[in-house]
């Protein structure tokens, strides 16, 4: 097997008013596809092709100033309500969840929808670039017989249980996508079962 890896990060970005923006910048997206469809050679039957994104690089991340149209694109009083804090048993030991919660800050409700709509906007830039990627890979003719697997490092509490960021086992933060397209996989079928990382290599060579 031939392997042609590779990995582009995308990068952050200060403009001049100070703000930050994500997800691929123009430029990049184009030497990125151009790369994807002149890198390999007619010999090469299998190659590996990833696009990952620093976990410091933002995309979608804080501080939520998705560029726009996207910033736009979602109304904050139609995305869903944050989730409340669990509840626990009195008599449970108390640990660094506990901590974060009597320190979380004061988010107003309108706050938490529009920093909501914001990373769905975000989101929905990225989802475009995904597209305009697999849109090269159909262009070579490759589509139908490429694995494609998207994943994500972690989740962001967006306002569930009144905080944000990440750094605990709440739902928001502990459960990111795992999507998998491509020859034998099972379209809309979805999984229940607790995967990690560590899975995904041994399950796509098995």
């Amino acid at each position: 097997m031939t392997a042609k890896n590779i990995e582009k990060l995308l990068k952050q970005t200060l403009l001049h008013d100070g703000a930050m923006q994500y997800g691929l910048y123009e430029h990049e997206l184009e030497e990125l596809l151009d790369e994807l469809k002149s890198s390999l050679t007619a010999d090469q039957d299998d190659y590996i092709f990833t696009v990952t994104e620093n976990s410091g690089d933002g995309g979608p991340h804080e501080p939520w100033d998705a560029p726009e149209p996207y910033a736009s694109l979602c109304d904050p009083q139609a995305m869903p309500a944050p989730r409340r804090a669990p509840m626990g048993a009195e008599a449970r030991p108390r640990g660094d969840l506990d901590q974060m919660l009597q320190s979380r800050p004061e988010l107003a409700p309108e706050d938490i929808a529009a920093m909501r709509a914001n990373y769905a906007g975000n989101l929905a830039l990225i989802d475009e670039q995904i597209g305009q990627i697999l849109a090269a890979v159909e262009q070579r003719g490759e589509l139908d017989h490429t694995l494609v697997v998207l994943v994500s490092d972690h989740g962001e509490m967006n306002g569930d249980a009144g905080l944000i960021y990440k750094s605990n086992f709440l739902d928001g933060a502990v459960r990111v996508p795992l999507l998998v397209r491509g020859p034998g996989v099972a379209e809309g079928r979805v999984c229940e079962a607790l995967v990690e990382w560590i899975d995904l290599g041994p399950t796509l060579v098995a």
